[in-house]
């Protein structure tokens, strides 16, 4: 085989077992590679090594946050949006600067204005982040900003 067969070879087989490809295919009865806590399949051992070895393996991030966690009395500090819960106002803050709970956001933000326009919150439509949406991710205090120094915090997160 010559450099450049082994370059498109390499190439196909970065493509067969690219993320995407492997959450598609777990049920494929060729892809003999599986991680069954993330529900993906590859082609080559390698390809299922080198998963192991990523953040979205560890963090078992294709398993859905699961609810009873969420709803757990022990954990009272709620993002509404990520749905997930903590045990400490701090962790939540730090979880507000996350970049998987800033993309949730974005999401649900460009959902709401594609789904229904504005929201009423009087922003005089400048494309700012509204209300609704800051108050979506309060630990109780209803996005107010009425728990001391914190609330700028919350809100920059949000901006």
């Amino acid at each position: 085989m010559t450099p450049k067969e082994q370059q498109e070879q390499q190439m196909l087989d970065d493509y067969l077992n690219s993320q995407t490809m492997a959450e598609d295919s777990y049920n494929n009865p060729f892809r003999k590679y599986k991680c069954h806590r993330c529900k993906v399949a590859f082609t080559k051992q390698s390809y299922l090594t080198s998963h192991n070895k990523t953040l979205l393996h560890r963090k078992g991030e294709r398993l859905s946050y699961p609810m009873e966690k969420y709803l757990d009395p022990n954990r009272p500090y709620k993002c509404d949006v990520c749905k997930e819960s903590f045990t400490q106002k701090n962790i939540l803050l730090v979880h507000y600067n996350s970049v998987s709970h800033l993309h949730k956001l974005k999401r649900s933000i460009q959902e709401q204005n594609s789904q229904g326009g504005t929201n009423g919150s009087g922003n005089g439509g400048g494309g700012g982040v509204s209300s609704s949406s800051i108050g979506a991710c309060s630990s109780g205090n209803g996005g107010n900003g009425n728990n001391n120094n914190n609330s700028s915090k919350i809100g920059r997160a949000h901006v």
